[in-house]
């Protein structure tokens, strides 16, 4: 049986953190939906009462997954009476990392901190967990007999490594003939009569098209690829992009001069393109390899199902030597390697390629290096006082703030890495808890085996020569037993940050200072997939391992502290306060209208509540539409859902002034379309606070119609 079913995730485009985590920034609008979509494949094995097993794949255009929004869901589908058939271990949930979503949904705080905005957004969080929850139950509504079939291909022009001299530092590399892994790896859903119903789509580059400017909601490059493939495809069709091992891997090309400088997207190197275009050249390659593998006609898979689950607490894990090979260094005591508690290096003070809102040095610059001394290696530690200009403040501050958070103890276990923020170890002063760290440490592995296909994942942002050593190591193990694919899925089921092979770690560039767990960890991973593999194998039952915290009680900080967001909204809503021009090019052209406008975030609020039909029908609301005239009424040709469109939202006298009164601008990039008479429509809610009670006023603004030519 197969089914697939898609879901509307949009959370507050307004006021919500941007996906750079740069202090300050915020969402301003919106240029497409967010969607959860679900795919579920299921299997009467006729073994006694529960004989049926499942699959359940689901992928979130969002920035991370967190283990706080599978919780959630798990915990609704259970409360819905669906806990028998769909649970943590058979259901796999991924993020797609797009950079251009809102975030602040995680339990932990270090990933609500550090953003445009402070602190834990519950609205978000409950529409995620409500509609991630829906996308799995209307797959479930979809089941129907039918094959999933295997199929890959190799994919070129989407992906560049941004750290291709930590890779070059790996004793493999000269195994591999690109730096980046460039196979698209399908299954595809099809009926009993082959017709493809839907597709998964792993493929490994970074959701960063979109510069660290944007300030507009957007699914980036992997979004904007499944609304093409669906788009192309029969009404209904459902099409996810996840992650695979993408640690290192960026959509944006280096630049010829200098690779170390940042990539150059797609605006960089042409200058008649905006914003709006960068996904969408990586978004087209993406969808072009999945409408090419559609086309094929290879065998359905046959064989049995079953899915494995395994929570390993990251800040101690003692690895074997056996996982260990030429990577280690000269001074590692291989007998003694084992993980660390979480650290943050200093090395990400110097950003990346993508545009990190930070640049204090050059990458691999700020680590600590190993001398051999008297018969012995010594650590020579890095010194922050290097820095120069004002950067170096950072480092005159820093030995009181290496005595106040006790840096120097990780020294012996993390190595090369500048130890800067112990996330893993929260001292008294930083949290009202002590035992609550700022990232979580117990994180969940997965294994799905479907046939001669296994499919591995990981919370992490892997790097690529990682993600082949795990496919090597667990191809091996598992290959005896029938498995001839292995695909590996990055950012699934919680958010751990990067994770690197111990030659990378060594490097100390941007994704190894933010591998928390020290330069074991990626051995230490392998490890831990290879256990659940062998597992998997012998068809035994797996222990799960101690569940994360649940931490929900201790969100102290919401993101409403931080702005005053929806009180009350003012003006005459709906008015035209910028017309369209008269004229149009069909080919290539951009429409800008302004309305006075209200709120967005109401709509989302009571949409969640379920009392938005009282106003508008919940599932076709959209706040805007173009339309066209046919010669007798005029139909609608795109919604918000459109790539194409735009809606900012802007308070009167900025967004930090307390003004009642809100402007809408809508965007409408026109690309050949068909020549005609057309207009733009703005449907808003305003909320209006009347003392002890409110009203809700629903609206519409109507542009002057306009004629593309």
């Amino acid at each position: 049986m197969v089914g697939a079913a898609r879901s509307d995730i949009t959370g507050p485009f307004i006021g919500g953190s941007t996906g750079y985590n740069s202090p300050g920034s915020q969402m301003q609008g919106l240029t497409m939906r967010l969607y959860s979509r679900s795919f579920i494949v299921s299997q009467d094995c006729g073994e006694g009462s529960n004989s049926t097993q499942s699959l359940v794949f689901v992928v979130n255009d969002m920035l991370h997954m967190h283990g706080s929004i599978k919780r959630g869901v798990v915990e609704k589908l259970k409360a819905r009476g669906y806990g028998d058939h769909y649970n943590d271990r058979n259901i796999m949930m991924m993020a797609t990392h797009t950079h251009a979503a809102p975030s602040n949904v995680s339990w932990y705080f270090l990933y609500n901190a550090f953003n445009g905005v402070q602190g834990f957004d519950e609205l978000h969080w409950q529409i995620l967990t409500d509609q991630i929850t829906q996308s799995i139950i209307s797959a479930d509504a979809n089941l129907q007999p039918g094959f999933v079939r295997y199929a890959d291909t190799l994919v070129e022009g989407a992906a560049y490594n941004r750290s291709s001299i930590a890779y070059d530092r790996n004793w493999d590399r000269n195994q591999y003939e690109s730096n980046v892994d460039r196979r698209m790896r399908s299954l595809i859903f099809e009926t009993l009569d082959r017709t493809p119903i839907a597709s998964i789509n792993w493929f490994a580059t970074h959701g960063t098209s979109h510069s660290q400017d944007n300030a507009l909601v957007h699914g980036d490059n992997k979004g904007l690829a499944s609304y093409m493939v669906e788009a192309a495809m029969p009404a209904g069709f459902v099409a996810g992009f996840p992650q695979g091992a993408m640690g290192d891997v960026s959509p944006n090309r280096p630049n010829p001069d200098d690779i170390t400088d940042a990539f150059q997207r797609p605006m960089d190197r042409d200058p008649a393109l905006t914003e709006h275009d960068n996904p969408m050249e990586v978004a087209r390659i993406q969808t072009n390899a999945a409408l090419e593998l559609l086309s094929r006609d290879d065998l359905p898979l046959q064989g049995r199902l079953a899915s494995y689950l395994k929570r390993v607490d990251f800040n101690h894990i003692d690895v074997d030597p056996e996982y260990i090979g030429p990577e280690a260094q000269p001074y590692d005591d291989v007998a003694k390697a084992h993980t660390c508690i979480g650290v943050v290096g200093g090395g990400f003070l110097a950003g990346d390629e993508e545009g990190a809102p930070v640049d204090f040095a050059p990458e691999g610059v700020i680590r600590n290096h190993f001398k051999k001394q008297d018969g012995g290696w010594v650590m020579e530690k890095y010194d922050l006082k290097q820095l120069e200009g004002i950067k170096k403040l950072l480092g005159v501050l820093w030995p009181l703030a290496e005595w106040v958070l006790h840096t120097d103890r990780y020294d012996a276990c993390q190595k090369e890495k500048f130890n800067l923020l112990p996330v893993g170890d929260v001292q008294d002063f930083f949290f009202p808890n002590p035992d609550v760290p700022f990232v979580p440490h117990i994180l969940p592995l997965q294994m799905f085996t479907l046939g001669s296909v296994a499919i591995t994942s990981a919370p992490f942002e892997v790097t690529t020569m990682l993600g082949r050593r795990i496919a090597k190591q667990l191809q091996q193990t598992l290959r005896p037993s029938g498995i001839d694919h292995l695909i590996f899925s990055g950012m699934a089921n919680a958010y751990g940050h990067y994770i690197t092979t111990r030659e990378e770690f060594a490097a100390q560039h941007y994704e190894g200072a933010f591998s928390y767990y020290g330069p074991w960890s990626g051995n230490a991973l392998i490890q831990e997939l290879d256990r659940i593999a062998q597992h998997a194998i012998q068809q035994k039952e797996l222990d799960p391992g101690p569940l994360e915290p649940d931490l929900r009680d201790q969100q102290y900080i919401e993101t409403w502290i931080s702005q005053w967001g929806v009180v009350h909204d003012g003006g005459k809503f709906g008015e035209l306060q910028q017309p369209a021009e008269t004229t149009y090019s069909h080919d290539r052209d951009l429409v800008e209208v302004r309305f006075r406008g209200a709120h967005p975030r109401t709509v989302l609020s009571l949409k969640l509540e379920g009392k938005l039909g009282a106003f508008y029908g919940p599932e076709s609301y959209s706040f805007l539409d173009v339309q066209r005239w046919d010669g007798s009424e005029w139909q609608n040709l795109l919604s918000d859902q459109d790539a194409s469109t735009v809606f900012l939202w802007e308070r009167q006298g900025g967004a930090s002034s307390l003004s009642s009164r809100s402007t809408v601008t809508i965007r409408w990039h026109i690309r050949d379309q068909i020549p005609g008479t057309y207009r733009i429509r703005y449907h808003g809610l305003a909320k209006q606070n009347r003392g002890l009670w409110v009203n809700y006023k629903p609206f519409t603004g109507i542009s002057n119609s306009f004629e593309l030519r």
